[in-house]
């Protein structure tokens, strides 16, 4: 019992898939609104994992993610005799998303221990629970993101 108390804390403190890479973002990397917003888009578009949006707009106060339509349907019926009876309703919606920049509390870097070339940024909110995970191939496509989040930030301050 102590042994598997033991290894399932060794597992918990040394992490099992992913490494924290030290970053820290650079005020001078991104010089213009037009940069970040298409630093932003060219990330979730080429976002390998399986939330890759269909859809994305970069607003003055949040980003809005969109994974297209989602349709939920009800339907109810009746048989008695040889009459059959239904009916049914169903709503068409947008399935969307908005990040709004005041609500991100930090955007951390980590670098996959199994694979080599991936890379994650994990976007978490002021209470430090996680909005989101975006996936790259390179380092500096995700340091690049970063930068550009922080540049959104502090421009959606002022």
């Amino acid at each position: 019992m102590h042994r598997a108390f033991l290894l399932v804390l060794t597992l918990i403190i040394t992490g099992c898939g992913s490494r924290q890479i030290d970053y820290q973002p650079s005020t001078n990397a991104i010089t213009s609104r037009a940069q970040a917003e298409q630093v932003i888009e060219k990330s979730f578009y080429e976002d390998y994992g399986q939330a890759r949006v269909s859809s994305m707009t970069v607003t003055r106060d949040y980003l809005l993610l969109s994974n297209g339509l989602v349709t939920r349907s009800q339907a109810t019926g009746v048989a008695q005799g040889g009459i059959a009876v239904a009916s049914g309703t169903a709503v068409t919606a947008p399935d969307e998303a908005r990040i709004y920049y005041s609500s991100i509390g930090s955007a951390k870097l980590y670098t996959s221990k199994n694979r080599e070339g991936r890379y994650t940024v994990i976007l978490r909110r002021t209470d430090d629970s996680v909005i989101r995970h975006v996936r790259f191939r390179n380092a500096a496509d995700a340091k690049q993101f970063i930068d550009a989040i922080d540049y959104l930030k502090r421009s959606s301050r002022a």
